[in-house]
């Protein structure tokens, strides 16, 4: 073949080539969508309870300054539970973030999980979570856990979202459920404890698919105090698993040693403020907001 008909038939493929791409349309000549998400992210912390000079009140608070939201992505085939696709994005709080989830196909139902937390950021690649995302391969894994807390209840935050959805190139909006709430746990009449110990007894796993516990520690909340002579205000954070404080305490003074668990109910997750009076061992006026 002689060099003019090499041009002549490179001349024709591009031409052809031009001709296809300016004809192809993704809606009818594929059967591959996508669908956008944006987040609104108001309510992560829109109902954290603080400590202000001895006060406290429910406001909504900052995102920290050596933080980011980590706003985390996930794609499940319905039919079988298995992770399709997944994708993270760290941000700040109240600015408009997308995530499109491109190359699904058409006719088909997939479900769409999203799970925002704090992190404390560094860069990009490097930021220290408290709640870890573990399992994410198959949704009825799907696990959430944390055995460390933070005194600031808004380094704790996590909140969730999940749908199901058949993609047909849409926009989506996608509001977040907080999953974590806070309170205090202050020990009062203190005047004869020699020693105070114990501890708040929380979930510190759950899966995300039923929102059930799967393991409960005392780690995050153990406390150890000699002598002590004014009030001990502790701050606790807790998930949605928690539908009931558990507070152990044992009190050492002259008379001996007492150990005494209280469960306060809290079905709605409330922020509050719980008082225990270690001298007498009682819960007094427990306080929800």
């Amino acid at each position: 073949m002689s060099n003019r008909s090499k041009i002549c038939l490179l001349l024709i493929a591009a031409v052809c080539m031009a001709a296809c791409q300016s004809d192809f349309d993704e809606w009818n000549d594929t059967d591959q969508r996508y669908v956008m998400f944006s987040f609104n992210t108001d309510s992560l912390l829109s109902k954290v309870l603080s400590r202000e000079q001895a006060a406290y009140v429910l406001n909504a608070v900052s995102l920290p300054d050596d933080s980011r939201l980590r706003i985390t992505a996930y794609c499940y085939d319905r039919l079988t539970d298995t992770l399709v696709y997944s994708e993270r994005i760290l941000t700040q709080l109240h600015t408009e973030q997308q995530i499109k989830i491109r190359h699904l196909y058409k006719d088909e139902t997939y479900r769409f999980v999203f799970v925002a937390d704090v992190v404390k950021y560094f860069s990009d690649m490097d930021y220290y979570e408290t709640w870890y995302q573990l399992g994410t391969r198959l949704w009825d894994e799907f696990y959430l856990y944390a055995d460390e807390r933070n005194d600031e209840a808004r380094y704790d935050v996590v909140g969730y979202a999940s749908m199901e959805i058949e993609p047909c190139n849409q926009t989506i909006n996608v509001h977040f459920k907080p999953l974590t709430y806070n309170g205090f746990c202050v020990f009062s009449n203190l005047q004869s404890v020699d020693h105070l110990s114990g501890y708040v007894y929380p979930f510190i796993s759950y899966k995300l698919s039923t929102l059930e516990w799967i393991r409960r520690s005392s780690l995050p909340y153990q406390f150890d105090y000699r002598n002590p002579n004014e009030d001990i205000v502790m701050p606790v954070s807790l998930s949605y698993p928690d539908n009931t404080i558990t507070v152990l305490i044992r009190v050492n003074t002259i008379q001996g040693k007492d150990t005494v668990v209280f469960n306060i109910p809290n079905e709605q997750r409330r922020p509050f403020v719980i008082t225990v009076d270690c001298k007498n061992q009682t819960v007094t006026n427990p306080i929800f907001y």
